[in-house]
C-alpha cells in the first residue's frame, strides 16, 4: 500500500515521484495577502529630503518640508514576522541565507543533505496523461520499489467487495468522490437485495386485509427493514469517513498555505511541481516510459537543488489548465512548471481561485499558431474565412486557454471548435469537425509527430506566423516572496551564465560575475549555489539543446539570450489577460491604501545618475522643479493613483543603492526610481538583510549592461504589481501606437477595485507612452537605441541577464 505525501506513512525522501493526492479538475465557472510589512534595522539610513509639494498639500504634507522628515506611517513600520530554524549544518550554500529579520532560510531538514476558455489564457490543455504516444497507458515513477500513478491518469478496477474499498481508499486519496459514490452505489444494492426477503402471506390475504398476518411474517418484515438500516448507517457512516479524511486533507494543505512555503518543504522534505506530460517542457522520455522527462522536469530538480542540495527531492504532481491555479492556491502544489502564460489578470487576480499569483522572468517565448490541413493552416494564418474554400475553416482549439481569447478576436467565434483533452481533438480532427488547430508550436509539432501517420492519408502543414503573446513562467504563489524570488532565480541564472559563456566545466566562473568585493555571507552564499547549479545543469542553451531544440530549434529570435553583442530591443509587454474582473480595492494598511489615505506618493530618486535621468532647481525653499526620465516615471505613477493628477507627489533624493536599500527599509520612500536591478536584492540585500521587488526594466545601459526599474520592497504584493504594471502599461502603449492624446483607447482594469479602473489612461495622458516619455526627457543626451527600443516584429533576443550583485 502506497503512502500518500503528507500522510503518517510517508516517507520524506520521496524523490522524483509522481503524487496521487490531486484534486479532480474543475471546469471554472467563470471562464478566463496579507500585508507583512518590515521591521527597520536600527542602522538604516535616513536619506535626505527634497520636496516638490503638491499645490493643495495639507499641514501633514508641511511636516515633511524638514530635512529630516517625519514620514506617514508606512508599511515598514510594522515589524516583520520571521521563522527562522534552530541551527542547523546547511545542505547548500544558498540555505545559509537567513538569520536576520526579513532574511529567509534555505537550511535542509534536520540538516540532511539531501477555466473557463475566455478567462484562462493559456496553452496546454489536454487530459490525462499518455505514455510515448501520448494518448495511452499510466505514466508513474516508482516510489520505495511501488509504481505509482499520477493523479489524474486512469487508475485500477476497484475492488468489488464494499469492505474492501472501504479500507483500500484510507491509503489512497485519488478520486475520492467518485470512490465514495461507487462504494455508497454498491451498498446500497446490496441493501436492495437484501430487502428482498420472502414473507409468508395466507392466501385469503385478500379476505382478511392483512389484519390478521402470521407472526413469522411480521418478523421477516422486521429483519429487512433493521437490515436496511443498518446499511444505510453503513453507507453514511463510510461517507462521512470519507468526507472527514478528504476534508482533513484539504485542510492541512490550506493550512501550509499560511506557512512559508520554504519551511513547508523543508520540514516535507521535497518539492511538488505542477506539471504535465503535454506541454514543450514536460516531454515524455521514450526510454523512461514511467515518469516525465525535460525541460520543466528539470526546473523542478533546479528548485529542489536550491533548497536541499540534491537534484533529486521533488514530486511530479499531475495538472491541467483547469487545475493548476486552484492546486497551487490551495498548497497542493508548491511551484507549477508546465508552461503558464504570464497576464496582468493572471497575476493581480486570478478569478476562478479569487488569488493573485506571482510569476517568474518568463523563460519561454510562446504564441498561438496553426497546424493542419496546408489549405486551411494558409486561410488562418492570412485570418480569411470568408471567401472561397477558405469558408469551410473549422479550427479546434483548447478550453481553458488563451487561445479561445485570440481566436474570437481574430476570426470570431463561427470558425472556433472548442476540446477538451487530446482524445477530443484527435477525434475531431480525424472525422473533419475541424482541419486546422490552434495552439502554440511545440505542441503542434509533437501532435503531428504522433499522430499524423501514414495511416491518416491527412497531409500537415505547420503555419509560419503566430497570433499572440505567451510568454511562459514558474508561477508561485503571490503572499510568499521569499519563495518566489527562489523562482526567479532558478530561471535567470541560467541566462546570466549562458549571456557569459558559462557550462558545467567552467561554473566556477560565476563567483567573477559579483560586482561587489565585499564578500558577506549572502552574497557568497548565492554564489555559490548558482556555482553549484551551473556544475550541475550547465548554462541555458545547454539545457534547451537537450529538451527542447529537437521540436522548437532555437535559431534568432526571442528565446535567445540577450549577450554582450546584441543591439536590438528588448521592451516587451506581458499581455493583459482578462482584467475586467472586479479585484480587491486597496488592502487596509497595504502600501497602496496608506498612499492614496495621505494624498501624495513619496519617490526615491538619484541625481547622481545624471541630469537627464534625475535633475532640480530651487524655486524657493519650498519647493523645487524637477525633470529627467525617472522622474517621469514617478510622476505617472503619481497620475494614475490620483486620477491624472501627476503632481501629487514627493521626491526624495538618495544618493546610491545602498541609501535606496535604506530609504525603502525605514519607510522614507513608498517606491524607488531608477534603481539597478539585482539577482541578490531580489534574495538579500546584505546591507538591510531584506528582499527587494523589481519592476520590469524601464531603461538599459548599452554599455555595462545594467538593467533599471522602479524597486519596492518585496513585502506588499498588491503595491508591487500595481507598479510592475503600470511600466508595462506605458510599454504597451507606445506597442499600440496609442499616445498622450489618444490616451483613452487605453484598456479599463477593474483588478485593483472601481476606483482604480483608470490607472492606465491617467498614466498615459500625464506622461505619454514610453517613446514620448523618452524623447521628452532623454533623447537629446542618449539618443534611443539599441535595448531601449521596442523588439520589433519580435525578433530579437528577449532573454536578458539580469547581474549577480
Amino acid at each position: 500500500m502506497t503512502s500518500l505525501p503528507g500522510s503518517k506513512d510517508e516517507e520524506k525522501t520521496s524523490p522524483n515521484d509522481v503524487n496521487e493526492a490531486t484534486a479532480a479538475d474543475v471546469l471554472p465557472d467563470d471562464v478566463e495577502s496579507d500585508f507583512v510589512s518590515t521591521e527597520i534595522p536600527p542602522e538604516a539610513p535616513v536619506a535626505a529630503v527634497s520636496e516638490e509639494m503638491p499645490p493643495d498639500s495639507d499641514s501633514k504634507q508641511e511636516a515633511r518640508v524638514e530635512t529630516e522628515m517625519e514620514q506617514p506611517t508606512k508599511p515598514s513600520d510594522a515589524a516583520t514576522t520571521t521563522t527562522t530554524g534552530e541551527t542547523q549544518s546547511a545542505t547548500t550554500a544558498i540555505s545559509r541565507m537567513v538569520s536576520s529579520p526579513g532574511a529567509f532560510s534555505m537550511r535542509g531538514p534536520d540538516g540532511a543533505a539531501s477555466d473557463d476558455p475566455e478567462n484562462d489564457e493559456d496553452e496546454f490543455d489536454e487530459g490525462p496523461p499518455p505514455v510515448n504516444d501520448l494518448e495511452t497507458g499510466t505514466v508513474g515513477t516508482t516510489r520505495n520499489d511501488t509504481t505509482v500513478a499520477i493523479a489524474g491518469m486512469p487508475q485500477q478496477q476497484l475492488p468489488q467487495d464494499p469492505i474492501v474499498e472501504a479500507v483500500a481508499v484510507q491509503d489512497d486519496l485519488l478520486e475520492r468522490a467518485q470512490i465514495e459514490e461507487e462504494i455508497r452505489n454498491t451498498i446500497l444494492q446490496e441493501a436492495v437485495q437484501a430487502d428482498v426477503i420472502p414473507v409468508q402471506v395466507p392466501d385469503v390475504i385478500d379476505e382478511r386485509m392483512g389484519d390478521n398476518k402470521e407472526p413469522n411474517s411480521m418478523k421477516h418484515i422486521l429483519c429487512g427493514v433493521v437490515s436496511l438500516v443498518l446499511l444505510l448507517v453503513l453507507v453514511l457512516g463510510l461517507g462521512l469517513g470519507l468526507s472527514k479524511e478528504k476534508d482533513d486533507v484539504t485542510t492541512n494543505n490550506m493550512e501550509n498555505t499560511k506557512r512559508p512555503t520554504l519551511e513547508v518543504v523543508r520540514e516535507r522534505g521535497y518539492v511538488r511541481c505542477g506539471m504535465n506530460n503535454l506541454g514543450f517542457a514536460s516531454i515524455i522520455d521514450p526510454e523512461q516510459s514511467d515518469q516525465l522527462a525535460g525541460f520543466n522536469v528539470q526546473q523542478c530538480r533546479v528548485m529542489a537543488s536550491l533548497v536541499f542540495g540534491d537534484p533529486d527531492k521533488f514530486e511530479q504532481v499531475w495538472v491541467t489548465p483547469f487545475s493548476r491555479f486552484e492546486l497551487l492556491a490551495d498548497g497542493t502544489v508548491d511551484i507549477t512548471t508546465e508552461g503558464t502564460t504570464h497576464t496582468m489578470g493572471r497575476d493581480v487576480y486570478e478569478a476562478n481561485t479569487r488569488s493573485s499569483f506571482t510569476f517568474s522572468t518568463p523563460y519561454f517565448y510562446s504564441g498561438l499558431a496553426f497546424g493542419g490541413v496546408p489549405t486551411y493552416v494558409d486561410c488562418a494564418d492570412n485570418l480569411e474565412d470568408f471567401r472561397g474554400d477558405c469558408r469551410g475553416l473549422q479550427i479546434c482549439a483548447a478550453a481553458g486557454t488563451t487561445h479561445l481569447a485570440v481566436l474570437s478576436e481574430v476570426l470570431g467565434g463561427g470558425t472556433i471548435v472548442p476540446y477538451n483533452g487530446t482524445d477530443t481533438l484527435v477525434e475531431r480532427f480525424l472525422s473533419g469537425t475541424c482541419n486546422v488547430i490552434a495552439s502554440e508550436p511545440i505542441f503542434l509539432t509533437k501532435f503531428s509527430a504522433v499522430y499524423v501517420t501514414d495511416d491518416w492519408e491527412v497531409d500537415w502543414k505547420l503555419g509560419a506566423k503566430l497570433f499572440s503573446k505567451e510568454p511562459l513562467c514558474l508561477v508561485t504563489r503571490q503572499d510568499d516572496p521569499e519563495w518566489s524570488a527562489l523562482a526567479d532565480i532558478a530561471v535567470n541564472a541560467f541566462f546570466l551564465a549562458e549571456a557569459n559563456n558559462i557550462s558545467k566545466d567552467q561554473s566556477d566562473k560565476m563567483a567573477d560575475l559579483a560586482l561587489s568585493n565585499k564578500g558577506t555571507e549572502a552574497e557568497l552564499d548565492l554564489i555559490s549555489s548558482l556555482t553549484t547549479l551551473i556544475a550541475e545543469f550547465g548554462h541555458h542553451g545547454d539545457l534547451y539543446s537537450l529538451h527542447i531544440e529537437d521540436k522548437v530549434p532555437r535559431q534568432d529570435g526571442l528565446n535567445t539570450v540577450y549577450d554582450k553583442e546584441s543591439s536590438t530591443g528588448l521592451l516587451y509587454s506581458i499581455p493583459l489577460g482578462k482584467i475586467t474582473e472586479l479585484g480587491p480595492s486597496p488592502v487596509a494598511n497595504g502600501t497602496l491604501s496608506l498612499i492614496l489615505e495621505q494624498n501624495y506618493l513619496v519617490c526615491g530618486v538619484m541625481p547622481t545618475k545624471g541630469p537627464a535621468f534625475v535633475s532640480s532647481s530651487k524655486i524657493d525653499s519650498y519647493d523645487s522643479l524637477w525633470s529627467g526620465f525617472d522622474i517621469e516615471f514617478c510622476r505617472g505613477l503619481a497620475a494614475s493613483l490620483f486620477a491624472g493628477d501627476s503632481s501629487r507627489v514627493v521626491f526624495v533624493e538618495v544618493q546610491d543603492m545602498t541609501d535606496a536599500y535604506g530609504a525603502l527599509a525605514n519607510g522614507s520612500v513608498d517606491v524607488v526610481a531608477g534603481a539597478r536591478v539585482t539577482l541578490q536584492a531580489g534574495i538579500q540585500e546584505p546591507t538591510t538583510g531584506l528582499g527587494y521587488k523589481f519592476s520590469s526594466p524601464y531603461y538599459y545601459d548599452n554599455e555595462s549592461r545594467d538593467a533599471f526599474a522602479f524597486m519596492m520592497l518585496n513585502t506588499d504584493p498588491q503595491w508591487n504589481d500595481f507598479v510592475y504594471w503600470i511600466v508595462m502599461g506605458v510599454i504597451f502603449a507606445e506597442e499600440e501606437g496609442i499616445t498622450a492624446e489618444t490616451s483613452v483607447d487605453m484598456p479599463i482594469v477593474s483588478l485593483f477595485g472601481e476606483k482604480l479602473k483608470q490607472m492606465f489612461r491617467d498614466c498615459v495622458a500625464s506622461v505619454g507612452n514610453y517613446a514620448e516619455l523618452y524623447n521628452a526627457t532623454l533623447q537629446d543626451v542618449v539618443p534611443r537605441g539599441g535595448a531601449n527600443r521596442l523588439n520589433e516584429g519580435l525578433a530579437g533576443p528577449q532573454l536578458f541577464p539580469i547581474n549577480l550583485s
